[in-house]
């Protein structure tokens, strides 16, 4: 058990400090970018959904995103240093090694997902000390989290099949992160990334209240990430689970 730990808290330490530094950066642009956008001079005020859509929010968190997964996607690849002979004095084998690391990047992933709802309900309050009366009042935030898709998609409120779908989401691109470096260590293409993370980040995005769409989603990315899963589990390694 010593083992696992320490082989979690390697891949957590691994990539903590630049994924909260993207983090960071992610949410100073945003914060700046929506400023900006209501500060401008106009005829009419914007709604907030108008402002976060103009800001181009989405684009940001899609730019974060990639960034992201490929940190993740690096922890443990063998390039000019040899993270893999590291783990294996550890005494544990490639499957346990891959298994800890999808863990641990899905948690990151989670993360992002939780940060980037926090982010909105704080531009969301920022909106709210700036705006006027006339286009604002005290529902204007959560109706505006169901009238935006962005906003809809990090934030769901009473819409659980969007819930899931994050979830598994975030499970999903667990496993595709941590298979490129199990892959690259035998030399092998990893496909499933290039899969999961264009679903993720072309279909995050959907309309309200589109329940078969996030069914079809959540099934799509189990399917590839258990395919992945079992190739692996199975994969011929040396050193048996």
């Amino acid at each position: 058990m010593r083992n696992k730990v320490s082989v979690l808290a390697l891949f957590t330490r691994s990539s903590l400090y630049r994924i909260l530094s993207l983090f960071g950066i992610m949410a100073a642009v945003q914060v700046i970018v929506f400023y900006l956008m209501m500060t401008i001079p106009r005829t009419t005020p914007l709604e907030l959904i108008t402002v976060v859509r103009d800001a181009r929010l989405s684009l940001i968190f899609g730019g974060t995103f990639l960034l992201m997964t490929a940190q993740l996607s690096l922890v443990g690849c063998e390039f000019s240093s040899k993270p893999g002979y590291i783990l294996r004095r550890l005494s544990l084998s490639p499957r346990w090694i891959f298994s800890l690391q999808a863990l641990a990047n899905a948690c990151f992933f989670l993360l992002f997902w939780a940060f980037q709802a926090l982010v909105l309900l704080g531009l969301s309050k920022l909106y709210m000390e700036q705006a006027t009366p006339a286009i604002a009042n005290h529902q204007t935030v959560y109706l505006s989290f169901y009238r935006s898709d962005f906003m809809h998609a990090i934030l769901p409120l009473d819409e659980k099949s969007l819930y899931i779908r994050n979830i598994i989401l975030a499970l999903g691109m667990g496993v595709a992160t941590a298979s490129v470096p199990h892959y690259q260590r035998l030399h092998r293409f990893p496909i499933v990334i290039f899969i999961i993370t264009a679903v993720t980040l072309g279909f995050f995005v959907q309309e309200l209240g589109n329940t078969s769409a996030a069914t079809v989603i959540s099934i799509f990315i189990l399917i590839f990430a258990s395919i992945s899963v079992y190739n692996i589990m199975t994969g011929g390694d040396s050193v048996e689970m």
